[in-house]
């Protein structure tokens, strides 16, 4: 279990763009952040709120989001198939709980699973024929890439590796110190995206180590992605 302090990038109001200029095959990919929700957005007694975790800008081949369900928060993927059209598949989580969440593609399905503490909490699948081929995508990290669909709480770190990798590697990379450390994640040379914003100081630009680029803010509200400082989880929060 991660014991020292977490920094992660708290976002309410926008989120941030990385041109990274992604060139990789959807079809065999894994896509993994770890993130602390807070509620999805009320109204009434319903959870209604739709929030981007992370997506390619594409739209339609690297995506992590919170749908609109009417009875628990729900989180998953939602990937569009160029020979079938749109399909998704998600599951529960618990309200500001702290977890990896992980799309995979490989073999011609899609995977959604959470992971905590080195074990694994749920998983969905689905099968897929064929996603696109992406050339020159940026990154988007706390909405949608027109700044909508925003997402409410703390996302630690984001990843994007060329291949598919085992459920046994998904859920020890929830152990979460494996994700901020650079030279603990596996298949390094098979990453084509990487963002921890635990290892930042307040006021640094979040960067994708993998591309060299810096973040750029993606916002429709007058407010800005701020940050927020965890402790360990035995501790509490400030």
């Amino acid at each position: 279990m991660y014991t020292k302090p977490w920094q992660g990038m708290h976002f309410d109001a926008g989120g941030i763009e990385f041109k990274s200029n992604l060139y990789y095959d959807g079809n065999n990919q894994t896509f993994v952040a770890i993130i602390q929700p807070e509620c999805p957005g009320l109204q009434g007694n319903f959870f209604v709120a739709q929030q981007t975790v992370a997506m390619v800008s594409d739209g339609g081949t690297s995506r992590i989001w919170i749908p609109p369900n009417n009875t628990t928060p729900i989180i998953g993927t939602t990937v569009y198939d160029l020979n079938e059209g749109w399909k998704a598949c998600s599951v529960p989580y618990t309200q500001y709980d702290i977890f990896l969440v992980a799309q995979k593609v490989s073999n011609n399905e899609c995977y959604v699973y959470t992971a905590k503490d080195g074990m694994m909490l749920n998983k969905c699948s689905f099968s897929v024929s064929k996603l696109r081929t992406l050339t020159g995508y940026n990154m988007i990290v706390g909405c949608w890439y027109d700044g909508s669909r925003i997402f409410h709480g703390t996302i630690y770190s984001v990843l994007l590796w060329k291949i598919g990798l085992d459920e046994t590697e998904l859920i020890s990379l929830s152990n979460c110190g494996l994700c901020f450390k650079e030279s603990k994640l596996p298949y390094y040379d098979d990453l084509i995206f990487g963002c921890i914003f635990d290892r930042l100081k307040y006021g640094d630009t979040p960067y994708d180590f993998v591309n060299d680029v810096y973040a750029t803010k993606l916002n429709i509200s007058t407010a800005s992605p701020k940050w927020r400082l965890m402790l360990p989880k035995d501790v509490g929060m400030i």
